[in-house]
């Protein structure tokens, strides 16, 4: 009798975790009273729209999305497994009105979609941060998705401890910031401490490093490259195109960019919070946002004998970003060549600028080129440009650079650069 009582008890546990796509959300728990909601599929309670499932969650629930397209543009506010039937078939589409995921709560798993449709139809630079998933929650996981046709893939903000694993992006990627359109808040370098790991961008291995020195990456197949607190990196004879935030450098010191070839991303090359940096002979080109932003308190950076070209801005030093030289590139199609905001004592020196009023008016070869921007707070300047270069060059330098594809700079992320939303 008691062994009957026992495979009794046995059979009756079983038969309460047993889901199928016929069983009643209300009636599908598991030992520890979480739920399964399902989306799609046949079953009898089965919602038709992700976001009213998500609604009716608690904590530790799980949400289960049966194959499909979904367009809408969810809000994740509870400690939730918001989970996809297959990764390529089970789509969350954005539709471009804003971002496709908004996580904010903490300790949640997306896992299995493929999204996309993250951004804003619209060329306002303000809607630059929309994304597939905007993380504004730390210590979550974001798993075996596919993301492509977005703005920008994942955009952490001021966020610590997420798991980004074995994801694959599509002309996107991930990018970490402490900012989007809202003032400056203080950079943390927690805000850069993740779990990336086995993530492709455009089929090539995304690398992460975090507190790691002295490492030289020469040819490798590289799709985007964050380090974090890194000092005496050496980065050469890389190619990367059509991602979100190409090269990223967060707290890092003393590397070294060379001979690479950055074209076609949002922003390719993007230093926070770094020092004493050196890029020379790259080119950097075709890309949608900047070419290159020296930021939040970056000192005494290095762009020397750079192609940058056919991009919205080529160089940009902003936020208490000083001392840095900028010298013998050529700046050629881009809409601005270079800007300042809320920076000193940066030095432009001798580079070639297309845009300079010597090269389109010739007899004004003595005027200097007047680099603009927006000048140090309370400190008036009598709209004087923020630097100059006195000594421009009357003729682009012979820079030898491994030359990418030509496209036309008149496009925005939601376009893409070949013709589709991105």
């Amino acid at each position: 009798m008691k062994k009957m009582l026992v495979i009794g008890i046995i059979i009756l546990m079983f038969g309460m975790v047993i889901t199928s796509t016929g069983v009643n959300v209300e009636k599908s728990t598991s030992l520890y009273n979480s739920k399964t909601f399902y989306v799609g599929g046949s079953g009898p309670g089965n919602y038709t729209k992700i976001q009213d499932a998500i609604d009716n969650t608690g904590d530790g629930d799980t949400v289960f999305v049966f194959n499909g397209n979904y367009v809408e543009n969810l809000v994740l506010d509870k400690s939730i497994y918001l989970v996809g039937e297959d990764c390529n078939s089970t789509i969350i589409d954005g539709n471009q009105e804003g971002c496709t995921i908004n996580l904010i709560s903490e300790n949640a798993t997306i896992k299995r979609f493929t999204i996309i449709g993250g951004g804003f139809d619209t060329d306002d630079f303000t809607n630059f941060f929309r994304a597939g998933i905007r993380v504004t929650g730390s210590n979550n996981n974001i798993c075996k998705n596919i993301f492509r046709k977005n703005c920008l893939g994942i955009s952490g903000v001021r966020v610590t401890n997420l798991t980004i694993k074995d994801n694959i992006f599509i002309e996107d990627g991930v990018g970490f910031t402490s900012y989007e359109n809202d003032g400056r808040p203080v950079l943390k370098i927690e805000y850069f401490i993740h779990n990336i790991e086995n993530n492709t961008v455009n089929g090539k291995p995304l690398y992460y490093y975090f507190n790691e020195k002295d490492v030289l990456i020469d040819n490798w197949e590289v799709g985007q490259l964050i380090l974090v607190n890194c000092t005496n990196f050496k980065i050469k004879n890389v190619s990367i195109s059509n991602t979100d935030w190409g090269l990223v450098f967060a707290f890092c010191n003393k590397c070294v960019t060379e001979n690479c070839n950055l074209f076609k991303n949002s922003l390719s090359l993007w230093t926070l919070k770094s020092n004493n940096n050196l890029f020379q002979f790259n080119n950097i080109s075709n890309n949608y946002h900047r070419a290159v932003v020296i930021d939040y308190n970056s000192n005494r950076n290095q762009v020397i004998s750079n192609k940058i070209s056919n991009t919205f801005c080529g160089v940009e030093i902003e936020w208490w970003s000083n001392a840095n030289l900028i010298t013998n590139n050529n700046f050629l199609n881009n809409n601005v060549s270079g800007y300042e905001h809320q920076s000193l004592f940066s030095m432009w020196y001798k580079n070639y600028y297309d845009d300079w009023i010597g090269i389109k008016i010739p007899f004004l070869f003595f005027l200097p080129k007047l680099i603009y921007g927006m000048p140090i707070e309370k400190i008036p300047r009598f709209f004087m440009p923020v630097s100059v270069d006195f000594f421009p060059a009357k003729e682009p330098y012979n820079i030898p650079v491994v030359e990418s594809e030509s496209y036309p700079v008149e496009k925005n992320c939601i376009e893409g650069f070949d013709g589709y939303v991105k």
